[in-house]
């Protein structure tokens, strides 16, 4: 990253730390993912902040933001963070309802398919949370268009886990 790109990065850290109480844990992911694309080490600091708040990501697609972040700065394996994330992620699978209308269906498949593609993405091998993931997508009757189809099945192929129920369906 050149020096003006690296000073607003820095820039950025300082003041999240200033107003992190302020800030919604929902804001967090997003925020992570735009600064890792910028600069990855300019998520570093940040650490601290989402080890102790990875319990409160209410949606999957944050859990695929902050393994995507996180991963690209290398950071998902200091203290183990990956499996508290991979922990929160299987616990949000697991309280996954039953969608009553097709849009809601192809939203959950796209977020399950992200969430899976960016833990392999980052080089998590959680066979657990993969073939927990197709499960849920079994039971749940979850729809994946194309892209998301692609990308799950990147996933299941990157970690060497053969569902053979869930490529049946």
């Amino acid at each position: 990253a050149n020096y003006s790109t690296r000073r607003f990065v820095d820039s950025m850290v300082g003041r999240l730390h200033e107003v992190v109480d302020w800030f919604h844990v929902a804001d967090l992911p997003n925020l992570s993912w735009s600064l890792a694309k910028l600069d990855p080490r300019g998520i570093d600091p940040m650490f601290q902040i989402f080890a102790s708040k990875v319990y409160d990501i209410t949606s999957l697609d944050d859990c695929a933001a902050v393994a995507l972040a996180f991963g690209r700065a290398g950071l998902l394996h200091r203290s183990s963070f990956y499996r508290r994330l991979s922990d929160a992620t299987t616990q949000l699978l697991n309280h996954m309802d039953y969608p009553t209308v097709l849009s809601r269906a192809l939203k959950l498949g796209n977020e399950t398919a992200i969430v899976c593609y960016a833990f392999a993405h980052s080089g998590i091998m959680d066979k657990t949370l993969f073939s927990n993931a197709c499960k849920r997508a079994i039971e749940q009757k979850i729809k994946f268009d194309w892209s998301a189809g692609i990308r799950m099945l990147w996933a299941l192929a990157k970690v060497r886990c053969s569902h053979l129920p869930f490529l049946k369906f």
